[in-house]
């Protein structure tokens, strides 16, 4: 797949850009919706792409293709095994990525990073308030008899269940279950830790997916206990020492269809998806992930030095005058996907990614539905800024590396922004959405019931490219000033 010529690409930037911007913080997220105008795009539309589209776009479905020449050498670190080309059988005619006129709003979302337990989780048995208060202190040091509230010193117990059933079916719910439960049990490091199942799931509800065997893989290496019960049996258990057992589930907010408070993750301490993605790297012997240094090469000793140590030469100064670690452009990636909402055109948005922000490799595209867990989670470790749309694959999310983004695209009539930019907030990620449509509100209004959120959530996404480009430059921005350097 030989990267076509210079010419193909002309610049798509410009000064004929009309923006208008309605700022709120938190709640109300702030929404920048763009508009470029033609003018703007000069010669670069369909028409003129010609015979030069086949270079870039491949319509073979069943094999893999290599990078461009060169690629491999000025990759920037990527792994070998993301150093393949899915093959795109976008048709020109399906979507117009230059047509300026469709409408988009890009918002870059301000979530909490922390919430309280009682809106983490739902309480089954005990008061999770007032034994969260006494939390993170042994129980040997705690004067059991003294003690009137449920708190560490008297909970020798603490058990997570699943708050909503219902929701399980799809993975990225049950997730929403397992990430407080971690932090349940980091709050309360001496008690016994036991994951509830209850009597209507088992592991294998959990092995159905990657990352749920990845977790449920975590758990029994840190010898947690499964209960395979009715709820009320198991707290009769306790029936004479009540205040020995905390018993709660993560919270789901269901309110599908309410766009500033429509589902989501929590956690109650922003340090705790950082330290799941810790245990879990650790595990799969990905150590080398857990301290990356920000804009820094893997060479040498990159992973150890500290970005106080950069040089003024834009190298790592490592005390003995050498200057092994060196910095390196941000790893910009695309995930795409097999079926539904799958992003039309990747590979075109690739290569003018690479134009605009005058990048030495072409980002590359992955799909990660069948990659297995150890892929999936050195993958998303190696990814500094992630352009994908909306799906389960951003449950991954936790492992991306400090200072990174990612940048959702949402269909339009399905505004659900919040769900995994919770998810991104909590695990330190930051996070912007492009909605392919005009109004978060008013775009839902008839598409309520559940068949026609399946077809609006269906469809394949047809972006404006200028309006994704626009969106990794700000992130790209916002990189840079996170790891201390600009430019």
């Amino acid at each position: 797949m030989p990267r076509p010529p210079n010419t193909w690409l002309p610049s798509i930037r410009g000064a004929n850009t009309r923006r208008k911007l309605v700022c709120a913080i938190g709640v109300t997220i702030t929404l920048t919706i763009m508009r470029w105008s033609p003018q703007t795009l000069g010669a670069f539309t369909p028409s003129t792409i010609g015979g030069s589209r086949d270079a870039v776009v491949d319509t073979s479905t069943q094999e893999v293709s290599s990078h461009p020449p060169g690629w491999n050498s000025n990759i920037t670190d990527f792994p070998s095994f993301m150093l393949q080309w899915p093959t795109d059988t976008f048709k020109p005619d399906q979507c117009d990525i230059m047509n300026a006129s469709m409408p988009y709003i890009f918002t870059i979302t301000n979530y909490s990073k922390s919430y309280d337990p009682e809106d983490a989780f739902i309480s089954f048995h005990g008061n999770i308030t007032e034994a969260w208060k006494q939390g993170g202190v042994s129980m040997k040091e705690v004067n059991h008899t003294n003690s009137t509230n449920i708190g560490i010193g008297q909970v020798k117990t603490a058990a997570c269940g699943i708050g909503n059933t219902a929701w399980l079916a799809h993975f990225p719910h049950l997730m929403q279950n397992l990430y407080p439960c971690w932090s349940l049990w980091q709050h309360f490091p001496d008690a016994e830790h036991v994951f509830f199942l209850g009597d209507t799931m088992d592991k294998n509800m959990i092995n159905g997916s990657v990352l749920g065997a990845t977790t449920l893989k975590l758990f029994e290496a840190e010898n947690i206990s499964f209960i395979t019960m009715p709820k009320k049996p198991y707290i009769e258990e306790f029936k004479d020492r009540p205040n020995e057992l905390l018993f709660v589930g993560g919270k789901i907010v269901s309110s599908h269809w309410d766009v500033v408070e429509a589902g989501g993750y929590r956690a109650p301490h922003k340090d705790d998806m950082s330290d799941f993605r810790t245990h879990v790297l650790n595990l799969f012997g990905l150590d080398r992930y857990v301290n990356q240094v920000c804009g820094m090469t893997s060479q040498s000793d990159a992973h150890e030095a500290s970005p106080k140590l950069l040089g003024t030469n834009g190298k790592a100064d490592t005390g003995d005058g050498s200057n092994a670690p060196t910095r390196r452009p941000p790893r910009i990636v695309i995930a795409n996907r097999f079926k539904t909402r799958k992003l039309l055109g990747a590979h075109n948005i690739s290569v003018l990614l690479q134009e605009e922000l005058n990048l030495p490799y072409t980002p590359p595209i992955f799909f990660i539905e069948h990659l297995p867990a150890e892929q999936q989670l050195e993958l998303f470790s190696n990814i500094d800024i992630l352009l994908t749309p909306h799906g389960a694959m951003l449950t991954n999310t936790p492992f991306m590396p400090r200072c990174s983004s990612v940048i959702e695209v949402i269909p339009r009539a399905y505004p659900l922004g919040r769900y995994f930019g919770t998810l991104a907030a909590i695990s330190g990620v930051n996070h912007s959405y492009v909605y392919l449509g005009e109004d978060l509100v008013a775009d839902t209004v008839g598409w309520r019931t559940r068949k026609l959120q399946a077809r609006a959530r269906s469809f394949p996404l047809c972006a404006p490219v200028h309006a994704l480009i626009e969106a990794v430059k700000i992130q790209v921005d916002q990189w840079h000033q996170c790891c201390g350097f600009a430019g």
